[in-house]
């Protein structure tokens, strides 16, 4: 007998985008219908199968045509990310906002790069920032 279903349809869910729920709101409400708390992952991609999800990209601070998965969770990386929405005014938790300002702050002190290179095991990359230059290195092709 297959597992029973646990995630709503996509009609259900996308009355409940509509309506404004978060995925953590999402979650709990299948939890009290059905007693099984989901993953985040798994109301993520249950959004993203059904249309309901808007890529954010950050551009202006993850220039890189690709990121290698196993670099997804650098934490520069994260700071990037989290720099990037505080540009934008979007919601940060006030722990994560003074992470990135110390960051931020410290990157600044010593005058660095940020710099990205796939290829390599480390990923990420903190370089002399050069004359001129900003929070991202992209070295001319």
């Amino acid at each position: 007998m297959p597992a029973k279903r646990i995630i709503p349809s996509e009609s259900i869910l996308a009355g409940w985008a509509e309506a404004g729920l978060t995925q953590e709101q999402m979650r709990q409400r299948i939890f009290e219908d059905t007693g099984v708390m989901p993953g985040k992952s798994t109301i993520s991609a249950a959004l993203s199968r059904a249309g309901l999800t808007h890529k954010v990209r950050y551009d202006d601070f993850i220039p890189w045509r690709r990121i290698a998965i196993e670099h997804n969770q650098h934490y520069i990386l994260n700071m990037l990310r989290t720099g990037a929405r505080l540009a934008r005014g979007m919601d940060v938790r006030p722990t994560e906002k003074r992470r990135y300002e110390n960051w931020r702050a410290d990157v600044d002190a010593k005058n660095a790069s940020i710099h990205y290179d796939p290829d390599t095991i480390e990923g990420f990359f903190y370089v002399p920032r050069p004359e001129g230059g900003g929070l991202i290195y992209l070295p001319e092709s």
